[in-house]
């Protein structure tokens, strides 16, 4: 079974987006409006050649690779408006940028965006993707990706598989700790969806796994249990013989964005880093939000221990304020422990 985060560009494609490139419109800070307010927009390159440009939780384009062209298309809610007949369709590679550029600045003046995309978990994911260029947070990483996932080709994962076993086991657990705690009962997923974010510590030597949540979410604190899965997924191709595959993918990433001018990384990533899970929220959740975060990964710790893996931070990001460690999870923390913040 090979293991991939297989998301960078080819150089072809990645030369459409540089300085005379025709996509190069889309590297510069976009904004559209949304009731009555700028949202900054977010370019993230996908496998096989796609480009992805997001208004928070929703994507506003799908930009796909042809034999001599590209191929602009938007989710079907923005097909139905008007504006998207200035973008839609395929480009030649030989059409001016400035045309390009042109269809995009009028799509995005034209196109209605429900505010529901752009609040809560929206908010949150744009703030934490630094897409703002009036933003200039003080954080030990940079997000290089969001939505992020691994993919492996070849046998699917055995159920008994030591991520699988481990999971289960910290599913359990988590169930049991609920019951106990009279809680409602998480939501327990087979298998890993899609990770948050991604970053590269500016140092180079951690991966940073990022799982957010708005400070009024529901069972927010079951994040741990989430972030567990992701950690171990990651982990694991990192200490696999698919291992510099894995380091290696993500620089591309890293190193296509640097190339057209969106610099999120900083450094590349080392080649033998370790893996640290966050939780961010907007602002602080409560007191009690975090009693139970610490519970859970108390919980599950031991259980999905991992070389690699670094114990889980909590950060906030408030609105017009600097982003700030929340609390710093441990391994041994004993079950019903408070950690105030």
């Amino acid at each position: 079974m090979t293991v991939r985060y297989a998301r960078a560009p080819s150089q072809p494609f990645l030369a459409l987006f540089q300085d005379g490139g025709l996509l190069h419109a889309l590297t510069e800070p976009l904004a559209c409006i949304v009731a009555g307010h700028p949202v900054w927009l977010d370019l993230q390159f996908r496998k096989s050649d796609e480009a992805m440009l997001y208004c928070g939780q929703t994507r506003l384009l799908v930009v796909t690779m042809q034999q001599d062209s590209v191929r602009v298309d938007a989710h079907q809610t923005y097909r139905k408006q008007s504006a998207s007949a200035y973008i839609r369709g395929s480009w030649p590679f030989a059409t001016p940028g400035a045309a390009f550029s042109q269809g995009l600045r009028a799509y995005l003046e034209q196109i209605e965006v429900a505010p529901r995309w752009t609040r809560s978990e929206g908010a949150v994911q744009s703030r934490w993707m630094q897409n703002d260029p009036a933003i200039k947070a003080d954080l030990p990483w940079r997000s290089i990706d969001r939505e992020a996932v691994l993919t492996y080709a070849g046998d699917a994962l055995s159920s008994a598989s030591p991520t699988t076993v481990q999971m289960q086991n910290a599913n359990s657990a988590v169930s049991l700790l609920a019951s106990s705690e009279a809680w409602s009962q998480p939501s327990i997923r087979d298998e890993a969806n899609e990770l948050d974010q991604i970053a590269i510590s500016n140092d180079g030597q951690q991966l940073v796994l990022i799982e957010l949540k708005p400070r009024d979410g529901a069972k927010a604190f079951y994040a741990p249990l989430q972030l567990a899965r992701y950690a171990l997924e990651w982990a694991t191709a990192l200490t696999g013989p698919d291992r510099g595959t894995t380091v290696a993918d993500v620089n591309a990433v890293a190193g296509a964005q640097r190339k057209i001018g969106l610099g999120r990384a900083t450094s590349n990533l080392s080649s033998s880093p370790t893996v640290r899970p966050i939780i961010g929220f907007n602002d602080p959740p409560t007191r009690e939000v975090l009693r139970r975060i610490s519970l859970v990964w108390a919980t599950i710790a031991n259980l999905v221990a991992h070389s690699l893996i670094l114990p889980p931070e909590v950060w906030a990001w408030p609105d017009g304020d600097q982003p700030r460690k929340l609390l710093a999870l441990n391994r041994h923390l004993t079950k019903g422990k408070k950690n105030p913040p």
